[in-house]
């Protein structure tokens, strides 16, 4: 690993400075498509990659792989772009100056493992910014292991205090227990500039806060209920007309001028913590450039706004924030206790293309987001004609799974195959992000590979398979697709949720999985142990996250479920019995090498036994 400087003097504009030259090849590149969002673009030459990257990575003809990430200087934002002479650094800070000393611009690396590397140069860069923290260093929100529904797509900024109480009774005595709420955009009073005019909630909420939120916790025994706003007050800011500017030094452009702002957010944090809030989603972080450019250097004005909302997030809400338009390096690398992050732009159900381009976004984005944050990929609506694919995607994540389901229009099949019967979502491992087979190539190319994604559960690899083309397509897929360790296992089983049984192989080997235009399969590579490989719960969407443990006892396996619910096992050969840990008989079929252990869907771990 090297870090790249610029000598003192540099001026901060279009020219540059030179990173590297062509080294041929091509690889994929994320990028800020907008202040707040990015994508993936994948290249062939190092001049096709896009102005404002964040991340370049690429493998070279010998396999080796190398990968570059911009540094934070002291009061620069280093971002990339590819030229016809190679990549080359951009530097700016919010107005034209001249940066005393060195400029931090970048730090590169290379190896034969992708998400190491990714690994290792966001740390590095997350430890010279000075101020943030690696996601192995905090405590997770415990909302997010729970199903949730949030507002926004279902009612939009026109949303009335009428509407989130119909949205409530639409969850009452649900066949699927909700989790967690959050009131979005809609519950704020903002003028026609669409400034903040004062904490308490517009006209549209007669009844405040305190009354709405007690009333969905009582009805629906929520573990958690949060509340948007933006991290300058609303979108606009605050209005320097309103009764707030008496209170606070506001400027004309809408901000809280940095100075106050910690005073500010600790007052709005305080109503609504009061008013029943255990969390809070905070939105238009990207935009705040425009607020401070040409009005405060941007890496140290922002810095002080996040150490404001850092600070009064932990007091408040013990540091349970949805950090929103958020993905910028200034955000990332500065994220000290906060440990959610949106992972991509908005999900869109009018879109028609909506599914592919948020997958797509998501899976690469991970790579960048994971090692400092949870990567929230964002609501869905289980009644969408594609809700199927969204559900999948949110399965694997690994992250925080919800709906913003229209009352009254929630699929229950498609939620009860999201969670356990007491409303937890399955757990993985870790967070998904393509497999090696995927990470260079395009996946809505006809004819090249389809996305492939892994992440692991219940000791086992979970495959998300996505065609994001208009053509079917016949993609092989094993062990190593998933990182999988050499392992002392005479095979693997592969199971998908299309086709069954796909076979067992070794750790080298592939089955061909068919997956048809437009459409998704979840394959669960399982070791096999004792002549049995459990692939975990029929009808789920993440078999295997029901799986809290298994392991191998004499004369067969044991398998321990974190709920009760039919059990799939790929078997050798017929067991001789399955019994219950405690030695009660359980019926079961076995058909084409797969064990189907008959337990009902029910709350509580159980252990079953199954004897070669």
């Amino acid at each position: 690993m090297w870090q790249i400087d610029a000598p003192p003097g540099i001026y901060l504009g279009a020219a540059g400075v030179l990173l590297v030259e062509d080294l041929g090849g091509g690889g994929v590149a994320i990028y800020r498509r907008n202040d707040y969002w990015l994508s993936p673009e994948f290249f062939t030459s190092v001049s096709e990659i896009p102005a404002r990257t964040v991340l370049v990575l690429m493998r070279d003809p010998a396999g080796t792989w190398k990968g570059v990430v911009p540094l934070l200087g002291r009061d620069a934002v280093v971002e990339f772009e590819g030229t016809p002479i190679g990549l080359v650094a951009r530097v700016g800070t919010g107005h034209e100056t001249t940066l005393e000393g060195e400029v931090r611009l970048a730090v590169a690396a290379e190896g034969d493992d992708p998400y190491a590397l990714i690994a290792r140069l966001i740390s590095h860069a997350v430890r010279a910014a000075g101020t943030g923290r690696l996601l192995a260093e905090k405590t997770l929100p415990d909302w997010r292991r729970w199903l949730g529904w949030c507002s926004w797509n279902a009612f939009y900024e026109k949303m009335r205090e009428q509407d989130f109480d119909a949205a409530i009774e639409s969850w009452v005595d649900a066949p699927v227990p909700l989790g967690w709420m959050i009131l979005d955009d809609g519950w704020q009073d903002g003028d026609e500039q669409r400034r903040l005019v004062q904490f308490a909630p517009n006209a549209k909420f007669p009844h405040g806060l305190t009354a709405l939120i007690a009333d969905a916790k009582a009805r629906l025994s929520l573990r958690a209920f949060g509340v948007w706003h933006t991290l300058q007050g609303y979108w606009d800011g605050v209005s320097p007309q309103s009764p707030l500017a008496d209170d606070y030094e506001v400027g004309d452009n809408g901000l809280v001028h940095p100075n106050d702002y910690s005073r500010f957010l600790g007052d709005l944090h305080a109503f609504l913590a009061e008013a029943g809030a255990d969390f809070i989603k905070v939105d238009n972080q990207g935009e705040t450039y425009r607020f401070l450019r040409d009005h405060y250097a941007y890496v140290s004005g922002m810095q002080r706004l996040r150490e404001a909302l850092e600070t009064s997030a932990e007091e408040h809400f013990g540091s349970s924030v949805i950090n929103c338009m958020a993905q910028e390096t200034t955000v990332l690398y500065q994220l000290q206790r906060t440990a959610v992050m949106r992972n991509s732009d908005d999900y869109y159900p009018d879109r028609e293309q909506n599914p592919e381009e948020h997958i797509l976004q998501n899976a690469w984005n991970a790579l960048w987001t994971r090692p400092v944050a949870v990567p929230d990929w964002d609501m869905f609506q289980s009644h969408h004609p594609r809700a199927w694919w969204h559900a999948a995607a949110r399965a694997i994540s690994g992250g925080p799974v919800y709906v913003t389901d229209d009352p009254g229009r929630q699929d229950w099949e498609i939620l009860t195959a999201l969670t356990m019967p007491d409303g937890s979502i399955p757990p993985c491992d870790g967070y998904a992000v393509p497999a090696r087979c995927s990470l260079l190539h395009d996946p809505r190319r006809e004819g090249g590979p389809p996305l492939v994604l892994f992440n692991r559960a219940g000791g086992c690899a979970v495959l998300g398979i996505f065609n994001l083309t208009g053509s079917g397509v016949m993609w092989p897929v094993g062990p190593a697709d998933a990182e999988f360790e050499a392992e002392h296992v005479p095979g693997y089983a592969v199971w998908s949720s299309r086709g069954g049984l796909l076979g067992t192989v070794d750790s080298s080997q592939r089955v061909p999985c068919p997956i048809p235009a437009h459409e998704w399969d979840i394959v669960v590579v399982s070791p096999v142990r004792g002549g049995f490989a459990p692939v975990g719960v029929d009808g789920a969407l993440l078999p295997p996250g029901w799986i809290a443990k298994t392991t191998e006892v004499a004369g067969g396996v044991q398998v321990a479920l974190r709920a009760s619910s039919p059990l799939l096992v790929a078997a050798i050969a017929e067991p001789k019995r399955v019994r219950m840990a405690g030695g009660e008989a359980l019926s079961f079929s076995f058909t084409d090498h797969l064990v189907r252990c008959e337990l009902p869907r029910a709350i509580g771990p159980v252990e079953v036994v199954l004897e070669s």
